[in-house]
């Protein structure tokens, strides 16, 4: 009797391997493959636990770069640069560093600068117009010592020009007890050098003694000149020295 063939239920065999991880850091799930071609077991084919729940690394990142800094030069050509900040995210959690600089630079103002005229020595000055009683000489420059270039300012003004041959006599001074011109200075030397010690120095007159002696001062102021038939070329009387008065201050 009850040949017929018994059921045979289920049971659970060994759990197999743990299968992966689904998650590589920051918490998963695993669990067991069935096996062994049995009837399907009751409750849950599979259990699960957390895994690799250490905490994950974060990869730095760059953030925007900054504004350009003012350019080196305003021409001619310079640099700028800006920088950016490795915090869009920052490194953490032993995540690597930003790669490359931290800082660009670039080329700025190149445009060619301006040249601005300047004057080159002046040449020699040009022949006295009038002998006497007063002329005219100049001088010129060139426009060279640079050139203008490249939009800059040409030169203003080119030539100097200067009174000449303008001395006005005063007449003789009389040879008194002193001697001397107020404030003067006393000098021994030719007519000429006279009067350039005198333009050196921004003096208006000066006079000249026997000839040879030379008297200067900054006061224009005297008393003491006038005109005498004994007044013969510097030399003799009781006036010795023609007094001339420089009306040009010019070389």
């Amino acid at each position: 009797c009850n040949e017929n063939v018994c059921p045979v239920n289920g049971g659970w065999s060994a759990p197999g391997e743990w299968s992966a991880c689904s998650a590589a850091c920051g918490g998963g799930t695993q669990s067991p493959a069935p096996a062994n071609g049995g009837a399907d077991c009751s409750g849950e084919a599979s259990e699960t636990q957390a895994c690799n729940e250490n905490v994950c690394p974060v990869h730095g990142g760059w953030s925007a770069p900054g504004e350009w800094s003012a350019c080196s030069a305003t021409c001619g050509g310079g640099t700028q640069s800006r920088s950016k900040i490795c915090n869009n995210p920052a490194p953490a959690n032993g995540g690597a560093d930003c790669s490359g600089p931290a800082s660009e630079t670039q080329a700025c103002n190149e445009n060619v600068c301006p040249v601005n005229g300047g004057w080159s020595a002046p040449g020699e000055w040009s022949a006295c117009s009038a002998a006497c009683g007063g002329g005219t000489q100049s001088r010129s420059k060139i426009c060279n010592s640079p050139a203008p270039a490249n939009g800059g300012a040409d030169c203003s003004g080119n030539e100097d020009a200067c009174h000449c041959n303008n001395l006005l006599s005063l007449g003789c001074w009389r040879d008194e007890f002193s001697r001397a011109i107020d404030g003067g200075i006393r000098l021994r030397g030719d007519w000429e050098a006279c009067r350039a010690y005198a333009l050196a120095r921004g003096w208006n007159i000066f006079a000249i003694q026997y000839g040879n002696e030379c008297f200067t001062s900054a006061n224009p102021n005297y008393q003491r000149y006038g005109r005498s038939g004994d007044c013969r070329d510097g030399r003799g009387g009781g006036w010795a020295n023609d007094v001339y008065m420089i009306q040009c201050n010019g070389k």
